[in-house]
């Protein structure tokens, strides 16, 4: 009998917080935009703009309520079997609406054009535009609040600050190389201060050689390079874009990293994807510019 009490107890309990979260809507959001948007009622059918979007839904446990993504979303492999909406910059309106979304996640290269189509024939958009890895974990706190799976979210994100503060603490005191990070070759884009590359390169205990740039995307030119000389140098990969043989670059055996055999390329989707990957992608960090620590 005490175990018949204590079950109903526990179903009051769950049919109550069920009942306290559905009441939470609707959601009032200013998003990196500065929108103030109303989200009436729990989103059943969502649409992302973004692979880093995507990924975040997924890793929320909301991935079923996907209805359109872009071309670029390529993870996880469940994707593949939603409708694409177009390509990141210029995805088609006529396909998002075909869907019949309640929800669109945009982000900064989504065309405000396309927003305000949107918003203006009654759909919710929120757009975000994360800079720094503490606006990585805000932006999926949002995103699980807006769909209702406040506990999803903050589990994945207690999870993650636990392996970030393990990397922290394995790097905390060692030496901390210069490291230079390859945004793009030509002209040579670099990833500079207020940034989640600027974040990662420092919690996997380097340092950034355009920390103290001017802009979050300096452009350097090969003799700044050669002066700041660094330590190791970083590129990424992807199926859209290769730095080729960087080593073999005219003027670069020149440089410290090249000498000593430190040049590395890396996925590209672990790091440049402003979503939980990003920890995968410092877990990465760590070893190549800390290798004596494993």
């Amino acid at each position: 009998m005490k175990k018949i009490r204590v079950s109903i107890l526990i179903l009051l309990m769950v049919l109550f917080y069920a009942l306290v979260v559905e009441a939470s809507y609707p959601i009032k959001v200013i998003d990196d935009m500065g929108e103030l948007t109303v989200i009436p009622e729990k989103p059943m059918r969502i649409v992302s703009l973004a692979p880093s979007h995507t990924e975040i839904l997924f890793a929320l446990g909301v991935g079923d309520r996907v209805v359109g993504r872009t071309d670029f979303c390529d993870y996880p492999e469940e994707v593949s079997d939603i409708p694409s909406v177009g390509g990141y910059s210029q995805p088609s309106l006529e396909s998002i609406m075909a869907v019949e979304p309640d929800l669109v996640l945009a982000s900064f290269g989504t065309s405000k054009e396309l927003i305000d189509q949107l918003r203006n024939l009654g759909i919710s958009v929120l757009g975000y535009n994360p800079e720094t890895l503490d606006d990585v974990l805000k932006m999926i706190w949002e995103i699980g609040k807006v769909t209702g799976v406040e506990e999803n979210a903050a589990l994945l994100i207690e999870n993650l600050k636990e392996r970030i503060a393990a990397v922290k603490r394995l790097v905390k005191d060692a030496d901390r190389p210069l490291v230079f990070w390859e945004v793009w070759h030509d002209p040579l884009y670099t990833a500079g201060p207020n940034t989640f590359i600027n974040d990662l390169i420092t919690l996997a205990g380097g340092r950034n050689l355009a920390a103290d740039a001017d802009s979050p995307w300096p452009v350097y030119s090969l003799e700044v390079l050669l002066a700041k000389n660094p330590d190791i140098y970083i590129a990424t990969k992807d199926q859209w874009s290769d730095p080729g043989n960087i080593s073999e670059r005219p003027g670069y055996d020149q440089l410290k990293a090249v000498k000593n055999g430190r040049v590395y390329v890396i996925n590209a989707n672990n790091v440049n994807r402003p979503g939980p990957r990003l920890v995968d992608g410092l877990e990465e960090l760590v070893k190549i510019i800390h290798p004596e620590l494993f």
